[in-house]
């Protein structure tokens, strides 16, 4: 029986000791897992900031644009006011006020 007992005693040793091994690859495995988590939260915060930060860019731009575009239309909307009035104008004034001689010369 002494061996029996000595068997049981190294046998739950042996238990015991891969226990604490699986148990300590689990904490560091989970450990692991945790810095991983923290890294990819870190890398996507910096990731969104700079989303962020181009959409602003892409909305100053934009607005920008828009208001170009805007400036441009009211001259263009200007301009043909002034050659309407123009138009309205010659064909109003009198014939031989002004006498533009298309002819070459």
């Amino acid at each position: 029986m002494n061996e029996t007992t000595t068997s049981i005693e190294e046998n739950a040793k042996i238990a015991k000791l891969t226990s604490d091994a699986i148990r300590q690859t689990g904490e560091k495995s989970v450990e692991e897992v945790r810095k991983a988590i923290e890294e990819i939260e870190q890398k996507t915060a910096v990731l969104r900031l700079e989303a962020d930060n181009l959409i602003e860019q892409i909305r100053t731009h934009t607005g920008a644009f828009a208001d170009r575009v805007s400036g441009f239309v009211d001259n263009c909307t200007s301009a043909t006011k002034i050659f309407r009035n123009v138009g309205a104008l010659w064909q109003d004034m009198p014939k031989g006020v002004v006498d533009f001689d298309m002819s070459e010369k």
